[in-house]
């Protein structure tokens, strides 16, 4: 499979599916009459539906890498994130490191990590919500379980993303210093 259409399949459609599922869910309990639209217009109601995952997890993305921007600054003194980053991606060669297909995977399993990490808490307060709409306060245990998993999925998926990034920042740093030392070492050899 295009890893373009991987990536997107990973990192947008999966978090945008499991961020909007209940509230869908939620919308179909509250009206169903939708049922008979979407079975009027099945492509027409696939077409919304998919537009509406695609549109707000790429909204929850840019929200979560909001993040991302926070790490580089926290992380500039140590790993010097701009200058590495920038010769990371001015970089050409003629055979590509192994180290930036790594690099590259790794951005994606961050992004993902910070999108699902939004996803996870709508997932879990749209489940809370809708057993506390159509079963009041009965599963309150359940409600207040469901809670605490939002908050436990934001706070795991959050620290996973931060120590992918920190992995990324060691990674071009190494990668980076490793590049520069082997083009050193060629140009003293040809003079």
């Amino acid at each position: 499979m295009n890893f373009t259409i991987t990536r997107s399949l990973l990192v947008t459609m999966v978090p945008g599916i499991i961020l909007l599922a209940p509230w869908i869910l939620l919308f179909l309990i509250t009206y169903p009459e939708i049922s008979i639209f979407y079975k009027t217009y099945p492509i027409l109601s696939q077409v919304v539906l998919v537009s509406l995952v695609v549109v707000l997890a790429t909204l929850s993305e840019g929200a979560a890498t909001s993040l991302e921007a926070h790490w580089d600054k926290k992380r500039e003194d140590k790993f010097n994130v701009k200058s590495e980053w920038y010769s990371y991606l001015s970089t050409t060669l003629e055979v590509e490191p192994v180290g930036y297909r790594y690099i590259s995977t790794r951005v994606d399993f961050m992004y993902f990590e910070l999108n699902l990490m939004v996803a996870s808490v709508s997932f879990f307060l749209g489940c809370a919500y809708i057993l506390f709409r159509k079963l009041g306060s009965d599963y309150f245990f359940a409600q207040l379980f469901l809670i605490c998993m939002a908050m436990f999925s934001w706070r795991y998926l959050r620290s996973e993303a931060k120590k992918t990034h920190e992995v990324l920042c060691r990674a071009r740093e190494k990668i980076n210093a490793k590049l520069n030392n082997d083009s050193n070492n060629s140009g003293q050899q040809g003079s």
